[in-house]
């Protein structure tokens, strides 16, 4: 499909946190960058680490800059809403989209 993403986990894995933990961020960084690879929010928000991120709170394409800030999406969107695919409507109508005419 032309699409290719490398993902490190080893700040994921190498940190303090429970392995229930580490799972759910590794669930995120993996569904946030095929969000990237299908240009789920291409055309929002910003500039610099914010360009190509969503800003809603909610949306697995919001921009996290550090695995404290990782943990905290993981925490709040997948371990205790206990819901996988946290795109926000605008981000999952492209996802959907672009995967689709891919």
């Amino acid at each position: 499909m032309g699409k290719t993403i490398i993902i490190s986990d080893e700040a994921i894995w190498n940190s303090n946190y429970i392995d229930a933990m580490k799972v759910a961020m590794m669930a995120y960084l993996i569904e946030h960058e095929l969000g990237h690879a299908y240009k789920a929010a291409d055309d929002l928000y910003g500039e610099g680490i914010y360009d190509k991120h969503c800003l809603d709170e909610k949306c697995v394409m919001q921009q996290v800059v550090s695995v404290s800030e990782l943990a905290q999406f993981a925490r709040k969107n997948f371990l205790v809403r206990k819901k996988p695919g946290c795109f926000c409507n605008h981000c999952k109508k492209r996802f959907r989209r672009n995967y689709l005419s891919a």
